[in-house]
């Protein structure tokens, strides 16, 4: 049941993305990582986790190049097999 109801809400949120335009992406992306910038734990981070962005998700792209303006190291995950390794940026 609750994977059915997990399953539902991602299409749900995926057809409201779809939704969306570039420009209200954008902004949206922008306001999340503003947001995070503002967060004691990156501020006082090292070392930060992020993913790759794809077209229908939050923008890292701008995030990462501000972390990595302030000397951030930023790592980014890939599944090889059934691991999950990080890698630098």
């Amino acid at each position: 049941m609750i994977l059915s109801d997990k399953r539902t809400l991602r299409q749900a949120v995926r057809a409201e993305i779809a939704k969306l335009s570039h420009e209200e992406r954008e902004a949206l992306s922008s306001h999340i990582f503003s947001k995070l910038a503002e967060l004691s734990e990156v501020k006082e981070a090292l070392v930060i986790a992020l993913f790759i962005s794809l077209a229908d998700e939050p923008q890292t792209s701008n995030f990462i190049k501000q972390l990595l303006s302030k000397n951030k190291r930023v790592v980014v995950p890939r599944i090889e097999g059934e691991d999950m390794n990080f890698y630098d940026i």
